[in-house]
């Protein structure tokens, strides 16, 4: 990520990583990343709202982290 607004956005997550867990978790409401198209060709895209949510959530575990690392409020939810 190359930039994040300081507005932030309280969302609800999930994650295929952590079955049946959900939380409330703040993240940027826009960021800005750098990545590669299929061909190996660069580029950069600024995102908001949901987008920019789940790039933040996919870019947390390329460093290794889940998002229950960050989860202010567990939530449960009936199957």
């Amino acid at each position: 990520m190359t930039w994040q607004s300081e507005e932030k956005q309280r969302v609800l997550e999930g994650c295929l990583s952590c079955p049946n867990e959900w939380g409330y978790v703040t993240r940027p409401m826009r960021v800005k990343f750098k990545a590669q198209d299929r061909h190996g060709k660069w580029y950069e895209m600024e995102v908001s709202e949901l987008f920019a949510q789940c790039v933040c959530h996919e870019l947390a575990h390329l460093e290794g982290h889940l998002f229950t690392e960050i989860v202010e409020e567990f939530v449960e939810v009936e199957d």
